[in-house]
Formats: C-alpha cells, sequence, structure tokens
C-alpha cells in the first residue's frame, strides 16, 4: 500500500440475532449484519449468509411437533424460551377468561342461595315425635 492510502477493508458478519418468536408456520428466524466490519473502500462484502455456526436463518422451532393449527403449541415454545408470547400468534381468550368467571360467580351464588333456604328451614322448623311441628306454634280459635 502506499504512504496515506486508505486500507481497503472486506466486510466480516457480525454476531447472529436471537430467534425470532415461533410462528404459525412452526419455523422462527433469526439475522445476521456484514457490519463486523463493514467493507470499505472497494472491499468485498460479505458473502455466504445462510452459513454459520448453529445453523443458518431459518429453523423449525417446535422440534417437529407443530401443527400450524396448534396455537397453545406455540404460546408453550415461546413461553419456554423466555420470552413474551407475540400477540399475533395468539388466539384471543379473553370471552374464555370471562365465562370461567361466570360460572364461578353463578357457582358461588347457588351455594350461597342453597345455604339460606337451608338455614331459614333449619330454624322455621323443628322435628318432635318424629313430626314436623312449627317452632312457635300459633293457636287459632
Amino acid at each position: 500500500p502506499k504512504p496515506g492510502a486508505t486500507p481497503t477493508v472486506h466486510g466480516k458478519w457480525g454476531e447472529w440475532s436471537p430467534w425470532s418468536y415461533c410462528g404459525p408456520d412452526c419455523r422462527s428466524s433469526r439475522q445476521r449484519a456484514c457490519n463486523s466490519p463493514s467493507p470499505r473502500n472497494g472491499g468485498f462484502p460479505c458473502a455466504d449468509a445462510d452459513s454459520g455456526e448453529n445453523g443458518g436463518r431459518t429453523r423449525n422451532c417446535s422440534d417437529g411437533l407443530c401443527r400450524k393449527e396448534d396455537q397453545t403449541l406455540l404460546r408453550y415454545i415461546n413461553g419456554q424460551n423466555g420470552r413474551s408470547v407475540n400477540p399475533e400468534h395468539v388466539p384471543n381468550l379473553n370471552n374464555v377468561a370471562i365465562y370461567i368467571g361466570l360460572f364461578v360467580a353463578a357457582a358461588v351464588i347457588v351455594t350461597v342461595a342453597v345455604v339460606i333456604v337451608y338455614l331459614v328451614r333449619k330454624k322455621s322448623v323443628s322435628f318432635t315425635a318424629g313430626r314436623r311441628v312449627p317452632r312457635y306454634n300459633i293457636h287459632m280459635n
């Protein structure tokens, strides 16, 4: 190189990004940039983008267990990797929570009503000599 000339820098691949969410197609992806360093002064760009340690750009993110319509498995996989679940890949479960809440509320109301009826009947009737007799005898003449 001539004195004072800028050196040619060939591009090299940077680190891979983390794997993306497990999508409905059971695939996740990752990227890397040609920036470690970037090519300069006539240097060659990075080559062979899909190769590298630990695989390439895409992978099956379900270890072969995923079916495209199995949203529950996708939620499990995404949560297992320590990431929050991507809302685009999760079915709307708000209605299920509402129905469960309504069912529990109805069960509590029915239970309370049965207990109240039982206590009221027990208080108003006493058992004497095998017959049901009102506790408060009211004589009508």
